[in-house]
């Protein structure tokens, strides 16, 4: 029953008003451990609402322990009571449940009876005229800390429990959640977990799935997939699940660690997978590709591999507090790729990877920050994926594949089923390799970002000494490294030199003038890496017995124009045996060499489509009216293929290009989406004309496929932000404004997020109810803040017409087009949980 006045307790504000390493900071200090959480609830998925109760058993930690605090949004709560029905005292205080416990007990058991109707953390996807879902299902999402909006429970990942649960749902609908299930005579589903998990890591899932198994021994391997899509697209996918389950097991020594594993695929999911502790969430548009789509993407079996890794790292052994989320993210992206580098890539496949961990990790802040640390103290960096994968493959590289390894299943074996945090991964790497590793941990995973490196090296005949000149300097607000930089010397192998000061000059002895030095050859550094060598020197370096060093060559002869040059490219483009990878990167490599016209024509019309989509990018780069005409006489191309030539038509002729593009661009606002049409969409948002606007403004509304939405939204910002238009861009605004308000209104949480940014970019006065009626309503965090900063956006562009003449109109879509190319960078973190 409600408490009759207020408990004698203060509760900790959010981790972001506290100073870093106070109280809380990190994650809430606890009086009492959650030991059991068992969920009782009826799905109503057509309303949008579950009802039922949580069990939840404690015990206490402290001597005199104070309230149990629950976390919980918007919960309509009807009763606590003890596990045997006694009424007990509690209060909703803001967005908390208090419970008054009966103090002279060792442990507590409450029953907590209740109703929500979240906004997020529980998602439910609806068919209907105004929805692009192709059946009724729901979905729950927990990280970071959102299963509060649908349970109240301790949401924070700091505390291990188990886990049952027991669900009824519409006729139809088959209910997963974690651990062994079973559906009873009465129709209700019963889950239970044999080991522990954590808060965010809860799940429940309901739908009419079809469901496909994998041999896989002793695990019972199962993909729960709509009726929309085809047993087909799942097992491509999936059909790897057993080899991946044996290598992940072998470089972990630990078995997969539960009885089950399951994916389960939705519909407009927030991401591309989520790893639920046994049921992984998957993104059915983005994983369960069709045949033409599958054939230039390989997004699927990355998202599978890193889901599964997840259940090592991040489930078996779970972050302890956010800060320290690379341990989960950072290994399952490492582990994925080292996967499928064995199970069905190449090695030039991996180098490839460890390339764009190291591209992506440049400006990222600190992985797990601490006191002295320059960055958001508290909070995981926004690159626990990539830089997290390339501190692991430094490690790998210093310490050897034996040491690494070794590392690894020392650091599993003492933390498995357990909470972990980075000290746990250095002791466990110091243990097996006898080496003090504070020093790497600290400037790799505490400090912030990468450091420049320039290489400079000359053979000096006079004493017979390679002459190595190397420099570096500090990111922004961190001191200088200490960096191990491999070189790789014909005839000699790798030599290992250590780089502490700012700049330093190395003398090696060897046989004669090298035909190259590869720097870094296996890629352990992460660094802004500059180094210097003749055209000659780089082709040699395609030679390489590294992987990595024939990448390095490959980028670096992008620079170069000579005959050697296209002689040692179009070999490795002709090359059967060679990567395809490395064969696409090799035609881009050429796309401005003055001779390479005729080998990108030819590559145009290629069987595989993946080098045809390299040549035709390189075509529409290509200065001469040729390149056009081959692109011109180009036909029935792979969607992504169609989507690559539009672009570089446009790259030519513009006005062909928006010709072109008016027919590619749907008349129906909830036909199926395509890579052809966004980019035809983006195309009339760069070059067509204010006509255009009308034609991109019926792919925005609530029935259009949710993938389709930034492509129409950018583009119809594009053109109502066109600095060129002679006349104003108030009409075009409010055009765009109707459209976009209704997207406000939508079930899906990122169609509200994509409308909002929307408007804030290019909306008009018009959207400004609609926001604030938004603000008011919406529970789900961050949302009040980016409705206020719309808000502000729009009125500041109202209130001084006058300032938007051309140079400030261009100004601002330069701007856009910026964090454009910046939120694609993070669509593409975020699709990366692979």
């Amino acid at each position: 029953m409600p408490l009759a006045s207020a408990l004698p307790f203060v509760l900790s504000p959010s981790t972001t008003e506290l100073p870093y390493g106070g109280p809380g900071s990190q994650g809430p200090d606890r009086d009492w451990d959650l030991l059991a959480l068992h969920l009782d609830l009826d799905l109503q998925p057509e309303q949008g609402r579950v009802e039922g109760s949580v069990t939840l058993r404690f015990s206490r930690i402290t001597p005199q322990p104070g309230p149990i605090v629950l976390d919980q949004v918007g919960l309509s709560i009807s009763e606590v009571t003890s596990a045997e029905g006694l009424p007990m005292q509690w209060e909703q205080v803001g967005d908390h449940l208090v419970i008054q416990p009966v103090l002279n007990m060792e442990g507590q058991s409450v029953k907590v009876h209740y109703s929500a109707e979240p906004h997020t953390g529980l998602h439910f996807r609806r068919p209907g005229p105004d929805s692009p879902d192709s059946a009724l299902h729901l979905f729950s999402q927990g990280e970071g800390e959102d299963n509060r909006h649908w349970i109240p429970l301790p949401d924070h990942p700091g505390d291990r429990f188990a886990y049952s649960g027991r669900f009824t749902a519409p006729e139809g609908l088959k209910v997963l959640s974690n651990g062994q299930g079973t559906q009873h005579k009465d129709g209700s589903w019963h889950y239970q977990m044999q080991h522990d998990l954590v808060a965010y890591l809860v799940m429940v899932a309901a739908g009419p799935y079809q469901v496909y198994e994998y041999p896989t021994d002793g695990v019972l391997t199962q993909q729960w997939v709509l009726p929309a899509y085809s047993e087909q697209s799942a097992r491509n996918v999936g059909h790897r699940l057993p080899q991946m389950f044996e290598h992940m097991a072998q470089r972990t020594g630990m078995p997969y660690p539960w009885p089950v594993y399951r994916e389960v695929y939705v519909e407009r999911f927030l991401y591309s997978g989520m790893e639920n502790t046994t049921a992984t969430v998957m993104s059915s548009d983005r994983v369960l590709l069709p045949d033409d789509l599958a054939a230039t993407r390989r997004w699927g079996e990355n998202v599978v591999a890193h889901e599964l890794a997840h259940q090592w790292f991040g489930d078996a052994l779970t972050c302890d507090t956010w800060s320290e989320l690379w341990l989960n993210e950072g290994f399952a992206t490492f582990i994925a790729h080292d996967t499928l580098a064995t199970l069905s890539w190449q090695p030039q496949d991996y180098a490839w990877s460890t390339h764009t961990w190291v591209r992506r990790s440049q400006s990222s802040g600190p992985l797990s920050d601490r006191g002295w640390s320059p960055g958001d103290h508290g909070r995981p960096s926004n690159n626990v994926y990539n830089h997290g994968a390339m501190v692991l493959q430094m490690l790998r590289v210093m310490l050897g594949e034996e040491l690494f390894w070794a590392g690894i299943r020392r650091y599993v074996a003492d933390n498995r089923m357990g909470l972990v945090e980075t000290a746990d991964l250095r002791a466990a790497m110091e243990e097996v390799s006898g080496m003090h590793l504070r020093w790497f941990f600290d400037q790799w995973v505490h400090e912030r970002g990468a450091p420049k490196v320039s290489v400079r090296h000359r053979y000096d005949a006079q004493s017979g000494t390679l002459v190595v000149d190397m420099r570096q300097e500090a990111p922004k607000q961190s001191p200088l490294r200490t960096l191990m930089v491999e070189l790789e010397i014909p005839g000699r192998g790798i030599e290992r030199l250590w780089l502490s000061e700012a700049q330093s000059t190395v003398r090696i002895p060897v046989d004669g003038r090298p035909k190259y030095v590869s720097v870094d050859p296996q890629g352990g550094l992460l660094a802004d890496l500059d180094v210097t060598q003749n055209e000659l020197q780089w082709v040699a370096q395609l030679e390489s017995p590294h992987p990595y060093a024939q990448l390095q060559a490959i980028l670096a002869l992008q620079d170069f124009g000579g005959p050697q040059t296209l002689v040692a490219l179009e070999a490795l483009v002709r090359d059967p045996k060679q990567s395809q990878r490395f064969r696409a990167q090799a035609i881009e490599a050429l796309d401005t060499h003055p001779a390479a016209l005729s080998l990108l024509q030819q590559y145009a019309t290629d069987a595989d489509p993946v080098l045809q989509q390299a040549a035709i990018a390189a075509l529409g780069r290509r200065p001469e009216p040729q390149a056009l005409g081959t692109l011109l006489g180009l036909s029935q191309l792979l969607p992504d293929v169609q989507a690559t030539w539009i672009r570089a038509v446009a790259g030519h002729s513009p006005d062909k290009a928006v010709r072109l593009a008016r027919g590619m661009v749907s008349g129906r606002p909830g036909a199926p989406a395509s890579p052809q049409e966004s980019a035809a969409l983006q195309v009339l948002g760069e070059h067509g004309d204010d006509s255009d606007l009308r034609r991109i403004l019926k792919r925005i509304s609530l029935s259009s496929p949710e993938s389709m939405l930034p492509s129409a939204m950018n583009a119809a910002a594009s053109r109502v932000l066109d600095p060129d238009r002679p006349e104003g861009h108030q009409a075009l605004s409010s055009s765009f404004t109707r459209a976009v308000v209704p997207l406000l209104g939508s079930d899906a949480l990122r169609t509200r997020q994509r409308a909002i940014y929307g408007l804030q970019q290019a909306g008009d006065t018009q959207a400004i109810p609609a926001l604030q009626v938004l603000a008011r309503s919406s529970r789900v965090p961050g949302t009040a803040d980016s409705c206020a900063d719309a808000i502000e956006a729009i009125r500041a562009r109202q209130q001084a017409p006058e300032l938007q003449d051309d140079n400030a109109l261009r100004a601002q879509l330069e701007g856009l087009q910026e964090q454009l190319d910046a939120l694609e960078e993070t669509v593409q973190a975020l699709q990366e949980r692979y």
